[in-house]
């Protein structure tokens, strides 16, 4: 049983939108639909989860920053449903085109800060190949009714099953060689249209130490004085520098640090619960790959 949120003011479209999602979806899943980004707001606030949250954009609300129960536009709706973690996917479908430029306010700063973004990069940034958008006819130009209907063929049951088939904050680590010494591993968000992200030699190692620990309780840190050692093996006192520099890491390939580890300041890092483990080497290979090392490395140890 899945669940679809509509966050839609206009009735002319919410209600055929309600009704064209109860069509298409199976008959157990549930269709709610709210007329106000600020009744959408308060629902995500309180915890509850869909699987799909299908939104308009300008919900006649002021940009981006919530100061108030009365200011929620989509905008807002798509930052909260991504920090709260409370959908898996978006459809959006509204009049704004696609590649316009938006303005954005920063919710975390004192002063509103605003900067410039397209619409599309906001929701790559948010829900990256997790989303689909759709931009309404202008005013008279196509009847509601008929512009559902092309919505319909394009938005298929299968197409939204698969749409939330995993959500943009899952990860997955795929090992290809475990070898503390030489490891090769890298992270890529669950889906079939995600890259894979190698990762470093340190973080690498890190992830190896967090993977271990997960596989002994999945609640099981990695110590401070265990992170420190293997950035800085000189120096166990820098655990918030060797855990900056990974997060400015994943940070530039586009990686969110809190879906990937869990970082609690006494008690050090751990693997986040979603993030799955494949392992992608031959173990065959890898020990005679060992092994093959090691021969060479006795032999110039003899010659020397």
């Amino acid at each position: 049983m899945g669940s679809l949120l509509i966050a839609e003011d206009d009735p002319n479209w919410r209600i055929p939108l309600r009704q064209m999602y109860k069509e298409i979806l199976p008959k157990d899943w549930s269709v709610k639909a709210e007329e106000s980004g600020a009744e959408v707001l308060e629902i995500l606030e309180s915890g509850k989860k869909f699987d799909i949250i299908s939104l308009d954009i300008n919900l006649h609300t002021t940009c981006g920053l919530v100061t108030d129960s009365l200011t929620a536009d989509g905008r807002t709706i798509i930052r909260r449903a991504r920090e709260l973690k409370a959908c898996k996917a978006l459809i959006v479908i509204t009049g704004l085109p696609y590649d316009e430029n938006l303005d954005f306010i920063i919710p975390d700063l004192k002063d509103r800060v605003i900067f410039v973004s397209t619409l599309n990069d906001y929701l790559e940034e948010w829900f990256g190949g997790h989303q689909i958008s759709y931009t309404k006819p202008p005013d008279d130009t196509i009847p509601v009714e008929e512009f559902i209907k092309v919505l319909k063929t394009l938005l298929h049951q299968k197409k939204l099953i698969d749409l939330c088939e995993s959500a943009p904050w899952h990860y997955v680590i795929e090992i290809y060689n475990p070898d503390p010494r030489n490891p090769d591993i890298g992270v890529r968000r669950k889906g079939k249209r995600d890259k894979f992200i190698p990762m470093r030699e340190l973080d690498s190692k890190l992830l190896l130490e967090m993977i271990d620990a997960k596989e002994t309780d999945i609640k099981k840190f990695v110590s401070r004085e265990r992170v420190s050692e293997i950035y800085f093996p000189s120096n166990p006192e820098k655990y918030s520098q060797a855990m900056s520099d990974f997060k400015r890491y994943l940070d530039r390939v586009g990686v969110k640090a809190e879906d990937l580890i869990l970082i609690e300041y006494k008690k050090g890092c751990r693997l986040a619960p979603s993030v799955e483990i494949k392992y992608k080497f031959d173990e065959d290979e890898l020990e005679a790959s060992k092994d093959s090392s090691k021969i060479a490395k006795d032999s110039i140890e003899g010659v020397s």
